[in-house]
């Protein structure tokens, strides 16, 4: 049974190489502007004045209500640079705001906007506040008007066709639809189209109302980090019980525990983060750079727990057993130290202003975690993610060959022995190992880099995001869930109330030690009566019966 147990750890090992990047959410303003950039429109041509007021199309933008934007937004979830310009807080001058689809004088036609000399202005039925409803009201003289498609997929309202498409416009620019949901100004837009009928001499213009389709991924920038949020408390549980619980906190333990402890705190800020809970830009910048280093330790851990298990099997012997404790600074060391590495390289990008702005990380200026730019992405996040999970899929397969060679081993040593190995039940379990292997780490993770890759919005990526957000109950499931930790468990409980402790549980707990006496007694054994090459051996085996209960 010790092989079973070890090929559970190796799987386990696979299960959770995966990518710890929240999905493609929407795209976020920068946080050194006066306001959304949904909520301006571009006032560049406007006049100063010694107040440092702009006046532009006859509205005064004072100083704090304007300022100057170096990127454009499309459709809620594109973002991109432009050359830097000034955009004025309109919706904050004239409290609501609604949107048209095109450029003032343009009509909007088969998903484009065209030049169209209108000569009249739009004119819609508002309800007020107290639900009076004043008709044909000029909404360019009633409301603020920004500009631009709101979203990718619309679908036109035709109130005198269908029932289902009465729609009220409201004093705060909301759209109240029937039996539906209040959809705000980047939820719809408003435009002139003009009939598929019409003549070149005579054209026939109506003015329509857009809505977008309801859009899948708003459920998934909700959901995702609600996910993540739930994975936490079975992470918190797992390093506890490895944390109590004496028999546990081996350099097996050790390992597990901070690899938890850096997924426990990333997921926790990354899922606020998204959550949009921070307060303030200092808050912000500071849970951005914890959460980094948090999943960048969690990586470098999830490396030393395959470095350990391969080194095991490779059978070196420079560092033994009775090492541990030097061989967990070494390890902690190198784990924590690459991130503190990382880390510092990232804050000098950030605070250096020799750095241009694109070679920047961006935690804590245009949003608080990584900038939505494939280039920082990669630079900051995915080129160290992938150098890692590389090295692991190696050792991956050294180490499953390793097992392969040890199995057969084993077997002639204990040839005719059927109590301490059955080779049908080995290939079995060996069988199982590799396909859980291939098919949790191989997919899970190249379908996380692919959809930062592509940028896809297909629902099979989103079992990949499934995937993740149960990191944490899978980890429970197979470090706690187990019958020897439940009995060490309740060991443990019986032993804090002062209660004798039963003799199932007194042997189950006493397992690992008891192996350690029995397996060094058969390696004096076989020291005696066998080679060198098989003393190493028998050293892996002790191991692989020592982690296997």
């Amino acid at each position: 049974m010790g092989m079973d147990k070890v090929t559970t750890l190796v799987a386990l090992l696979a299960l959770t190489s995966w990518s710890p990047v929240a999905p493609q959410t929407l795209v976020k303003d920068s946080l050194s502007v006066p306001c959304p950039y949904f909520d301006t429109i571009n006032i560049t041509g406007g006049v100063f004045d010694d107040g440092g007021n702009i006046l532009f199309d006859g509205i005064l933008y004072p100083p704090h209500l304007f300022g100057t934007y170096d990127y454009e937004m499309v459709n809620r979830t594109t973002k991109y640079s432009v050359e830097p310009h000034i955009r004025g807080c309109i919706c904050e001058i004239k409290q609501n705001c609604i949107k048209y689809c095109c450029p003032k004088n343009y009509v909007y036609n088969r998903g484009e906007c065209s030049e169209y000399r209108a000569s009249s202005p739009i004119l819609l039925d508002v309800s007020e506040e107290n639900g009076d409803v004043m008709e044909n009201v000029n909404v360019e003289q009633r409301f603020g008007i920004v500009y631009g498609k709101p979203c990718g997929a619309m679908y036109a309202l035709e109130p005198e066709n269908f029932e289902t498409d009465q729609f009220e416009l409201q004093y705060s620019g909301t759209l109240k639809l029937v039996d539906d949901a209040p959809r705000g100004k980047n939820e719809y837009c408003i435009a002139r189209t003009i009939a598929q009928n019409h003549t070149e001499e005579h054209p026939e213009v109506h003015t329509r109302i857009f809505v977008c389709f309801p859009d899948q991924e708003n459920a998934k920038f909700v959901i995702y980090p609600i996910g993540m949020l739930l994975s936490v408390p079975f992470l918190v549980v797992t390093f506890l019980v490895y944390a109590i619980i004496p028999e546990l906190r081996n350099l097996h333990g050790k390992c597990l525990m901070c690899y938890v402890l850096g997924l426990t705190v990333g997921y926790t800020l990354l899922s606020l983060i998204h959550l949009e809970v921070p307060p303030s830009n200092f808050i912000c910048t500071f849970m951005g750079f914890t959460a980094y280093f948090s999943f960048l330790v969690s990586f470098f851990w999830l490396n030393v727990m395959c470095i350990d298990i391969w080194w095991t099997f490779r059978g070196v012997r420079g560092i033994q057993r009775d090492a541990d404790r030097k061989k967990y600074i070494i390890y902690s060391v190198y784990a924590w130290g690459c991130a503190i590495v990382i880390l510092s390289i990232s804050l000098t990008m950030q605070f250096i202003d020799a750095v241009p702005d694109s070679m920047k990380p961006g935690i804590g200026l245009e949003s608080c975690f990584l900038k939505s730019e494939k280039l920082t992405e990669f630079f900051y996040l995915y080129l160290p993610v992938i150098i890692l999970i590389s090295i692991n899929l190696i050792l991956f397969a050294l180490t499953s060959f390793q097992i392969r060679t040890l199995q057969k081993e084993t077997a002639a040593m204990n040839k005719g022995d059927s109590r301490r190995f059955n080779k049908m039940e080995a290939d079995r379990d060996r069988f199982s190992l590799y396909l859980r292997l291939f098919i949790v780490m191989g997919v899970t993770w190249t379908m996380e880099v692919i959809s930062w890759l592509v940028d896809p919005k297909s629902w099979i990526f989103y079992i990949s995001d499934v995937c993740n957000c149960l990191q944490g109950f899978f980890i429970f499931m197979l470090f706690v869930w187990k019958p020897k930790i439940k009995q060490l468990i309740i060991k443990r409980y019986r032993s804090y109330r002062g209660l004798p402790v039963s003799s199932k549980a007194s042997r189950s707990s006493t397992r690992t030690s008891t192996s350690h006496v029995s397996m060094a007694a058969t390696t004096s054994i076989n020291r005696s009566s066998m080679k060198a090459n098989n003393n190493s051996v028998s050293e892996k085996s002790h191991f692989m019966t020592e982690i296997g209960d």
